[in-house]
């Protein structure tokens, strides 16, 4: 594994943050990695839904009663049933995904 190298002058900072919050320097990085996957996680969600909301007269027709699964803006996998198409995609992804079942359209 890389070894993770700051900038000096984050470093400084970071340092002297930890410090005025009696907080160790990993607890602050690894806070702010947190913060900076969720972000990244949230944006990808949104992405998914977005291609979700535009695609859904098509799923609509395509599956009706049906659940679809939605990952990098194209349709993963669908089922009437969401359990099991939840399953599916749980082991075929590790990354996150939208799951949504069409109703009417819009």
């Amino acid at each position: 594994m890389e070894a993770i190298r700051l900038r000096p002058e984050l470093l400084v900072s970071l340092e002297d943050d930890a410090r005025q919050e009696g907080r160790s320097l990993s607890d602050i990085v690894n806070d702010a990695v947190t913060h900076y996957l969720r972000e990244q996680q949230r944006a990808k969600l949104d992405r998914e839904i977005s291609a979700y909301e535009s695609m859904h007269p098509d799923l609509w027709r395509k599956f009706p009663k049906e659940w679809v699964a939605i990952h990098e803006r194209r349709v993963a996998d669908h089922d009437p049933d969401r359990r099991l198409l939840y399953l599916r995609i749980r082991e075929a992804y590790l990354s996150l995904i939208h799951i949504s079942e069409p109703t009417r359209p819009y």
